[in-house]
């Protein structure tokens, strides 16, 4: 039986973290360690965590000065023992087959590296009602990664294509990208799977229900600071644009020519006007007629 190690990143979650670790605990798959880095809380998560210890030695808990999301999950990536990887944020919960059900997956797949399934979210303390989309508007907007060439790469040079909790990983392969990048405070999830194809990493959707993680809709949940978020994305766009410029064989014409454009347009909406005019000028030499739309068009007339 293959280790599994389970980290678990928190900063004064104490409210929520019994759940996240009662999840772990209902794991049908036996064999894991989790370690718990608590990011500098100051409210009661170690009077929450300190039963569990006391209850399973498979728990260990890790105290450090906060110094962000990135750092804690490079914590425990530095002390995880396990054969694969299983990233979990502290106000989230598991389906008690998904380790299992992904193990399993990775375990008959030897050139797959990360598998993942949905992801769902719900309000707070209301799991009954779930959503695909983190608005609760019940839109689905995870990819469903398969065979076809470049399937990740193009997707992920797009947006993001999973949360943090969605994927099993092989340990082999995260050892090989190294660190999350302390410097994004924001996604850095996306920063890190785009890395992970970069270096070769296969990941597959297994459409398997059981296998879900659930995602927890609160005020305080990261994704609810717009404006940081929107600083990550920007930060994020600019890493995938240099790596897609320098190899830009990596992808189809096409799609890189999409990319381009978008990032264009990107930049206009942003203010930085002589970057986008530039390169959209350059990119509508790449284009036909036919590809440039009036929408394009109109869009950077207005924002000239």
């Amino acid at each position: 039986m293959k280790l599994i190690t389970i980290i678990i990143p928190t900063h004064n979650y104490g409210h929520y973290i019994s759940e996240t670790l009662d999840s772990v605990l209902k794991q049908s798959y036996k064999k894991w360690e989790c370690i718990i880095i608590d990011d500098g809380s100051i409210d009661n998560t170690w009077d929450v965590v300190e039963s569990y210890l006391a209850r399973d030695s498979r728990f260990q808990y890790i105290y450090q000065a906060c110094q962000g999301v990135s750092m804690a999950r490079n914590e425990g990536l530095k002390r995880a023992s396990g054969s694969y990887i299983q990233f979990l944020d502290a106000d989230d919960l598991l389906c008690s087959e998904k380790l299992a059900l992904h193990l399993r997956y990775l375990e008959a797949h030897p050139l797959i590296d990360i598998v993942y399934s949905e992801t769902k979210y719900f309000a707070n303390d209301n799991q009954h009602e779930l959503s695909y989309s983190f608005d609760m508007a019940n839109v689905e907007w995870m990819p469903k990664i398969d065979d076809t060439p470049n399937n990740a790469l193009l997707n992920l040079a797009k947006s993001n294509i999973m949360p943090i909790q969605a994927p099993l990983s092989r340990a082999s392969l995260l050892r090989k990208v190294g660190p999350f990048n302390s410097a994004m405070r924001h996604c850095e999830d996306w920063d890190y799977w785009f890395r992970c194809v970069v270096v070769g990493g296969e990941i597959r959707f297994l459409d398997e229900p059981n296998a879900m993680s659930l995602i927890r809709v609160h005020m305080v949940s990261a994704s609810h600071n717009t404006d940081a978020m929107a600083a990550g994305w920007e930060m994020m766009m600019e890493n995938i644009f240099a790596y897609i410029n320098t190899n830009p064989t990596e992808v189809s014409k096409p799609v890189l020519t999409d990319i381009r454009k978008n990032r264009a347009l990107e930049l206009i909406k942003n203010k930085r006007y002589k970057e986008g005019f530039l390169l959209y000028g350059r990119t509508i030499g790449q284009l036909t007629n036919s590809e440039i739309t009036y929408k394009d068009i109109l869009y950077w007339l207005m924002h000239r």
